[in-house]
């Protein structure tokens, strides 16, 4: 039914760092399943977990849009759940190998019209061949715009259409609330997804999390963290509403620092990184009202 003529020699898993693959095109991805040995297993998502391992294994389609805010832990997600399947004692959870795209990278390198369709449709049969693979594409919705390089091309969501329905290729896609917009708006396409609407954590998960990966990170760094940091950033990070990815990035800015040099005074590195997160924060909101 699809076309088997490409040499599809992917090279994916041979390597645990990110390559380039594919019929020579240069496409980047990741094989979050090699890597997930790294990933650090996520709290307080085991309902969405078991709900998206339920999905994939659909006979029809077997395919995710994932839709919430920046920051609250789309991609996260993804790789748990790449975690939790190789895991998994179910053998057929166990043989699927998750692989995130950029939607960047499919529009890389197709500088000509039919260069980019021919890129999807090439993957689009790698996958159909090998069906235990799972593409996982973040900020989804630039999918609709892609396509039209020259003008009167064809966007990536019609050509991917006939592969979504049949279950031939398992995908997850992952969007914000104001960009679902232009998926939306094709109802064809949306019908061949389960939505998983992502909220945030609790709080207390939230915390839960942010002192599982905290360790981590002072691990990776080499530097201890006493209870009294995670205190200062639960107050300042956690309850005022900032969310768990920037109290991580808080976390490993300040790591960073005092692994760099460590006769720095950590409670003032503390002072200085959080000062400077709330001026951008004033910045960006100050731009925000000027557009």
């Amino acid at each position: 039914m699809y076309s088997n003529e490409l040499e599809l020699s992917c090279r994916i898993g041979k390597k645990k760092n990110v390559e380039a693959f594919f019929d020579g095109e240069g496409e980047i991805f990741r094989n979050l399943t090699n890597l997930s040995d790294d990933f650090i297993s996520i709290i307080g998502r085991e309902e969405e977990i078991q709900w998206m391992c339920q999905r994939l294994l659909c006979r029809f389609k077997p395919n995710i849009l994932l839709v919430g805010e920046s920051g609250v832990g789309k991609t996260a997600l993804v790789e748990g759940l790449a975690k939790f399947a190789k895991q998994s004692n179910n053998d057929k959870v166990n043989n699927l190998q998750f692989i995130e795209f950029s939607a960047g990278s499919l529009i890389a390198g197709t500088s000509y019209r039919g260069d980019f369709e021919k890129k999807i449709i090439n993957l689009m049969n790698h996958l159909a061949i090998n069906k235990t693979h799972v593409i996982f594409i973040d900020e989804a919705h630039a999918l609709s715009m892609t396509g039209d390089v020259h003008g009167g091309g064809v966007d990536a969501l019609n050509l991917l259409k006939p592969f979504l329905t049949s279950g031939i290729i398992k995908c997850i896609l992952a969007t914000t609330p104001k960009e679902l917009r232009s998926l939306a708006s094709d109802k064809a396409f949306m019908r061949r997804f389960g939505v998983l609407e992502l909220q945030s954590l609790t709080k207390q998960n939230m915390c839960d999390a942010l002192r599982k990966k905290g360790n981590y990170l002072s691990k990776i760094h080499e530097v201890e963290i006493k209870d009294i940091f995670y205190l200062f950033v639960e107050e300042n990070y956690i309850n005022c509403n900032f969310g768990l990815d920037s109290a991580l990035d808080f976390i490993d800015e300040v790591l960073a620092a005092l692994a760099f040099d460590k006769t720095q005074n950590i409670y003032q590195l503390m002072q200085t990184s959080y000062t400077k997160f709330l001026n951008t924060q004033r910045f960006l909101n100050e731009l925000e009202l000027r557009l």
